[in-house]
């Protein structure tokens, strides 16, 4: 998934090697493990086609290992010095990011035939992360690439390159979420990309290609290409339509694909409110499931296998039956959950007393007088694994928690953009549990028009 835990703010000390061998120099640059968090390494290329160049970074145990064979091409790379139940996360200036021990690139596109391929490893405990990056010589590569016809060649034959019409000629791929760009009517100046997704960022050069990330659902996107000789500027931009396919892993029915109650006990439940309820003008995104009064600990469990990636840690005060009458607030959490299915996320809020693995990951995270999300982890869970073990308000008794489904691509009926894509959540488990659900549903609010009669 794509959220990456935040990596501590310390100096960088940076110390030059040079290592000799059998094999072409390595130029390696090492950090200090006391005093930093990432670390670059960079290699010379094959001196021979079909050389096989090695080129490793190392921090504080971690290493990044790189295999470039100019005769595929291809790079790979693999992670040593780990620590046992951490994540790793690799990423490169040619390709988008995957998680595991092993990362492999091959150099087929255009885009990726650069002078330097620059590879990231992150390992990630927690919150405690480590970083180091690669830096791989591609040149010969990139000094072979342009074929007749190229953006380059065309630029070079041009009289006026300055009558020429700036394009940025851009595809998407619906199915990887893939955004590419390529330069041409171009004259010789610098060139610059933005792009108005989220996470794009900027790019430099003929090319530009991003990854969607996951999660992000979009209908349009919008790119801006720059050229500038000196302080003279000129800019195009080009809009893409997009009909994205999720990723990940998705049912073709989600009628029980929730096969685990958030409860072990079901039949502790007096009463469920439905999702997407308007209360007093105001939406309220996620159902009620209601236990008896003062019955405020009990274990809630992950439902599916999901994994944590946002978060809420707020005050809020109850007063149920006037048992808290000067309004003492107490500290509420909330989970936010993405299934493997992209687009498909589910929410468990007002939990008072976390589980021991999730607790450490709000510890940095600061109790607000209003709910905002906060991201965290990620954190994989499966399902059955417990979430907390208390809920709701046990000053005042008010024993209950929120629960919520939500699908961004709309593939069930949703309540709409103003409850964040909210579904009813009935038929997601089981035909015997949405029935004693819906036996237990009590109606005090309106629901929102586009889910009829959840």
């Amino acid at each position: 998934m794509p959220f990456m835990s935040k990596l501590r703010s310390v100096a960088l000390s940076v110390l030059l090697l040079c290592a000799c061998g059998a094999g072409p120099e390595n130029l390696r640059t090492s950090s200090s493990p006391s005093s930093t968090t990432s670390a670059v390494t960079t290699s010379t290329s094959p001196s021979n086609p079909g050389e096989v160049t090695t080129t490793s970074a190392v921090h504080a145990g971690l290493e990044a290992i790189c295999d470039f064979d100019e005769s595929i091409p291809k790079i790979f790379c693999r992670a040593h010095g780990t620590r046992g139940g951490s994540e790793l996360r690799w990423e490169s200036n040619v390709s988008g990011w995957t998680t595991g021990p092993t990362y492999e690139i091959e150099l087929l596109e255009s885009y990726q035939l650069v002078p330097q391929v620059v590879v990231t490893l992150q390992q990630c405990e927690q919150s405690d992360c480590q970083q180091v990056q690669t830096n791989i010589d591609t040149s010969g590569l990139a000094s072979t690439s342009t074929q007749p016809g190229t953006p380059d060649e065309r630029n070079e034959d041009s009289a006026n390159p300055g009558q020429t019409e700036l394009a940025a000629v851009c595809s998407v791929d619906n199915v990887t979420h893939y955004v590419s760009c390529e330069a041409e009517g171009y004259g010789g100046g610098s060139l610059t990309w933005a792009a108005d997704a989220p996470g794009f960022g900027t790019g430099s050069g003929v090319s530009y290609r991003r990854e969607l990330e996951w999660g992000l659902v979009l209908d349009q996107v919008s790119v801006v290409l720059k050229e500038c000789v000196g302080s003279d500027c000129r800019s195009v931009t080009t809009n893409l339509e997009l009909s994205l396919e999720p990723r990940g892993e998705c049912p073709t029915r989600f009628d029980g694909w929730f096969d685990t109650f958030v409860f072990d006990d079901r039949s502790q439940i007096t009463e469920v409110e439905p999702p997407a309820r308007i209360i007093d003008g105001l939406f309220e995104q996620p159902g009620i499931f209601r236990l008896p009064y003062g019955q405020n600990e009990v274990e809630i469990r992950m439902p599916i296998d999901a994994t944590l990636v946002y978060g809420l840690k707020y005050l809020l005060a109850s007063n149920l039956n006037d048992a808290n009458p000067t309004g003492i607030r107490d500290l509420q959490y909330g989970l936010r959950f993405e299934t493997e299915c992209e687009g498909l996320w589910f929410t468990i809020e007002h939990m008072y007393e976390l589980s021991a693995e999730i607790a450490p990951y709000f510890v940095d995270v600061p109790a607000q007088e209003a709910a905002t999300s906060h991201p965290i982890g990620p954190l994989e869970l499966r399902k059955g694994d417990l979430v907390g073990t208390r809920i709701g308000f046990p000053r005042d008794g008010n024993a209950f928690v929120a629960f919520g489904i939500f699908d961004d691509f709309e593939r069930v009926a949703t309540a709409g953009p103003d409850f964040i894509n909210a579904v009813c959540y009935y038929d997601f488990f089981s035909p015997n549990v949405a029935q004693e659900l819906r036996a237990k549903t009590v109606r005090r609010w309106p629901v929102a028009e586009r889910l009829g009669t959840c």
